[in-house]
């Protein structure tokens, strides 16, 4: 799987010029995010959890943390819950894409 992962990061990376997906930070433009889609933890927070639609909200660029950086917590937060999130890198546009046809 890995070697899989890299092969395709490889296909990617050449599709994307000379960007290095390392420093993602240094051109990403935004992060598109799905909320709530992990119904236990939505109940544990005592949020509203759908079942029909995922909640969609952008991020801006300096949301991105670089590694090995410091994650500063805000003075007034009561509640913290860490996540484990997973990015996916879009490298170009497009719109009503057959899924067939999604990974090419």
């Amino acid at each position: 799987a890995r070697a899989r992962a890299t092969a395709g990061l490889g296909r990617l990376s050449a599709r994307m010029g000379s960007r290095n997906l390392s420093c993602f930070w240094e051109w990403g433009r935004k992060i598109v995010c799905v909320g709530r889609n992990y119904a236990e933890h939505a109940r544990e927070l005592e949020n509203p959890v759908s079942t029909s639609e995922p909640l969609l909200f952008l991020k801006p660029p300096s949301a991105y943390l670089r590694e090995g950086s410091p994650l500063r917590l805000p003075h007034y937060s009561r509640s913290v819950h860490h996540e484990v999130e997973l990015g996916v890198v879009v490298a170009r546009g497009g719109s009503h894409i057959p899924q067939g046809e999604a990974m090419d």
